[in-house]
């Protein structure tokens, strides 16, 4: 973050309340560790007392991407970084291993990503965001207890074809809706999901995200399916929010979802 950053930031942090503008930036380095750790990490140089709440955000998470894959391989198979791997709360995979990264609108070469020396450290594990492939065999950890469960890069209903019983402490889900190109209809997959995480209070989709790899970037959720899925969610009373991840720039048929949104008027939708 650059000098003029920090001052624009300081200076609309001096106009809040100190806890709100504390909480902002907490949420800030949360948020913004899936998708930007160097930002988020220089979230904690604004000052000493944001750095004394940002940490904790900031140490337990381990965020691999493609440039720091084959290091926390190596880290896992080191002896001397399992305290460090025990300590592990929040693990994010920022790529589909096995496919091809794309620079420039050109493929490099694929980055493979072997999880299997991290499981058996997983020992203080409550968040996963990660594709399928990964998650599956994370939730066959008997040391792992998943709270929170972000489905990066695949449908929310993929997660039905996981262990039985092994999303029964989840609360926080988040994931994409079905491709429009689909034949699976609400009826049949909301109530799978509700089934296979039974703590179930925030359920989060992503109609579009302005990272996804497809193009355009369209993630499906069909205006047409939308009120079907929201109704069917909502009729589990122990849901307490449900969270529409709408970036508008990057959806093509805004003015539909923005329609179909207005025909609820439930205080739990975000």
């Amino acid at each position: 973050m650059s000098s003029t950053a920090h001052s624009s930031l300081a200076g609309c942090l001096q106009r809040l309340p100190v806890e709100l503008a504390l909480k902002i930036l907490c949420d800030a380095a949360l948020l913004g560790l899936a998708y930007d750790r160097t930002w988020a990490v220089s979230l904690a140089r604004v000052s000493s007392t944001v750095r004394h709440v940002v940490e904790p955000i900031l140490h337990p998470t381990m965020v691999v991407g493609i440039h720091n894959a084959a290091m926390i391989e190596a880290l896992a198979q080191d002896p001397h970084s399992t305290h460090v791997l025990n300590s592990v709360k929040r693990f994010i995979l920022t790529f589909f291993p096995g496919d091809p990264i794309f620079s420039t609108d050109r493929a490099t070469a694929h980055v493979n990503f072997d999880i299997s020396h991290l499981l058996i450290h997983f020992t203080s594990l409550e968040s996963v965001d990660a594709p399928y492939d990964i998650l599956r065999f994370i939730v066959l950890v008997r040391t792992v207890r998943l709270r929170r469960l972000a489905l990066r890069f695949g449908a929310l209903h993929d997660i039905t074809k996981l262990a039985d019983g092994s999303l029964s402490h989840v609360t926080h889900l988040e994931g994409c809706l079905p491709s429009q190109f689909t034949h699976i209809v609400p009826r049949d997959w909301v109530p799978a999901i509700l089934a296979a995480v039974p703590a179930l209070t925030c359920l989060a989709f992503n109609i579009a995200a302005a990272d996804f790899r497809s193009k355009p970037t369209y993630l499906g959720g069909d205006a047409d399916t939308l009120p079907d899925i929201l109704r069917l969610v909502l009729e589990r009373r122990t849901v307490q929010r449900v969270v529409l991840h709408l970036p508008r720039d990057h959806i093509s048929n805004w003015p539909m979802f923005k329609a179909t949104l207005s025909r609820f008027n439930d205080s739990r939708i975000y």
